[in-house]
């Protein structure tokens, strides 16, 4: 566990660097082309000012002129006249007394021919870049590139044609493999970010990279401290995972030492018809709170129990609980019945038919007092469970089945199983008298059962409004919920 958390720990943190690095030369390479497309433009302004001067080419006048569009110009240090490739003046140098040859160019477009960074032809301790048409030749500061490019030292960029066929600026030695990149894409681990942007006005792109990324990047003072954050980690993990199995093997103890002593307790919830609100029983609920106090949910110790090959002890004791403390409010002749919980396995297991039969004898509860919700947790096959059934529905007890709509309990049982009534979840309840697809479902469920000749029984009835909305479509149902009553111990439940 504890190199597995090194490695994740690791991971995560090259990716979250990897991503940040992209991010980073993203940006970088859109810093450049801004720089790159800014010169462009202004190159472009200048040369159509200078084409459009009417002055003659190198007076006095025409060199004031170009002094004035270098001086207004961010990245331009001089404006000349050229003709047949050799500059004949500029703003800054004047008249050359002697025409100064062009060296070839970097590049040749249809409009103008471009030079890339290099000594000047004036003056060799001057560096720029230098372009031409229409017998104008700009100077251009270099700065326009070093300035973007060199923001951040890690990242090396180059500026290229859209066909990177051609390279106009670079801060890289290996030029060539950088050029030939495409973008890095957010899945990619590598320790190499790409990134690429290209202008839609000028035939500009700029690639960028850097080739120390993620964790390779990082010193190895800090790769250690991520182990050690990582090793942490995975003790914290382990801990937090020896505490949960201490946990549950304690509450299993717990729970075993609960069903071998007694140690539930039971409370009972009113079950009212709806029409009058007329008590006619109660559902038995097993409720546990464990040796420190803590009360644990049904849906966790039921589970654990039936998990733990407990369940066997569990439905005993709600059976036999239940028919001890509930027989003298049962032999009081109101007509009430009281409903338990039970699987499908606890059904179909001979033992405990006899248990059940032999504990409603010992407490002298009639079988027609008792119901057994039936829970789908079970591995007994569907013709076992309707034998079962039917042994006991001749015996006098009845039958419904818990949380129809939900999970195993499905349509199918109505046609199947010989079912008294059908206790439709309270996810419906809830729905009722909406617009949702439950409240849709749940007028259909109770037509179906009417025509089926089986009651019904409403779960989680907690407002006036849902029981007004359950009693318009089943005016005969019984309720269950909040509404009607909460679950009490056997000493408060209602007279009536």
């Amino acid at each position: 566990m504890i190199v597995g958390c090194v490695a994740l720990t690791l991971l995560l943190a090259h990716m979250i660097r990897l991503q940040s690095d992209r991010h980073r030369v993203e940006n970088h390479a859109e810093r450049v082309l801004d720089a790159a497309v800014s010169t462009a433009r202004e190159s472009i302004d200048t040369f159509r000012q200078s084409l459009r001067l009417q002055t003659e080419p190198c007076s006095p006048e025409d060199l004031k002129e170009l002094r004035v569009l270098a001086f207004r110009s961010n990245d331009i240090r001089d404006v000349g006249r050229i003709q047949d490739d050799r500059v004949l003046c500029t703003g800054a140098w004047g008249p050359l007394a002697t025409p100064l040859a062009l060296p070839p160019p970097t590049r040749i477009t249809d409009s103008h021919q471009f030079w890339s960074e290099g000594p000047s032809i004036v003056d060799s301790r001057i560096s720029t870049d230098m372009l031409s048409a229409g017998g104008v030749i700009l100077f251009v500061a270099p700065t326009w590139f070093d300035d973007a490019a060199r923001l951040d030292e890690h990242i090396h960029s180059v500026v290229t044609t859209h066909d990177r066929s051609q390279v106009l600026r670079a801060t890289a030695d290996d030029v060539g493999h950088i050029r030939e990149r495409r973008s890095s894409t957010w899945y990619d681990l590598g320790t190499e970010r790409v990134a690429d942007a290209c202008s839609d006005a000028y035939n500009l792109c700029v690639v960028a990279r850097t080739r120390a990324s993620g964790l390779a990047a990082l010193m190895p003072h800090l790769i250690l401290g991520l182990c050690l954050l990582g090793g942490f980690a995975g003790l914290g993990v382990n801990s937090l995972l020896g505490h949960s199995r201490r946990r549950r093997a304690t509450l299993e103890s717990q729970l075993a030492r609960a069903l071998r002593d007694d140690g539930l307790d039971m409370e009972y919830q009113p079950l009212r018809r709806l029409s009058d609100r007329r008590l006619v029983g109660f559902e038995a609920l097993a409720r546990w709170t464990t040796e420190d106090g803590n009360r644990v949910s049904p849906d966790v110790f039921v589970r654990m129990a039936e998990r733990d090959g407990l369940g066997r002890d569990l439905a005993r004791q709600v059976v036999r609980k239940t028919f001890s403390e509930l027989a003298p409010r049962l032999a009081a002749g109101d007509a009430l019945y009281i409903s338990i919980n039970l699987t499908a396995d606890d059904l179909v297991d001979r033992d405990f038919q006899t248990y059940l039969d032999a504990q409603a004898a010992l407490h002298d509860v009639r079988a027609d007092n008792v119901v057994v919700e039936i829970t789908e947790r079970s591995t007994a096959t569907r013709d076992d469970l309707i034998r079962s059934i039917h042994e006991l529905r001749a015996r006098g007890y009845r039958f419904y089945i818990d949380d129809f709509g939900t999970g195993y309990s499905s349509l199918d049982y109505l046609a199947d199983l010989p079912l008294d009534a059908v206790k439709i979840d309270r996810l419906f309840t809830q729905a009722a008298g909406s617009d949702s697809v439950l409240a849709q479902i749940f007028e259909p469920i109770c037509t179906m059962a009417h025509a089926l000749e089986v009651g019904i029984v409403v779960e989680g009835v907690e407002t006036e409004e849902q029981l007004r909305h359950v009693q318009a479509v089943a005016p005969d149902a019984i309720g269950q919920g909040w509404l009607l009553g909460r679950p009490v111990p056997v000493d408060r439940l209602p007279l009536a």
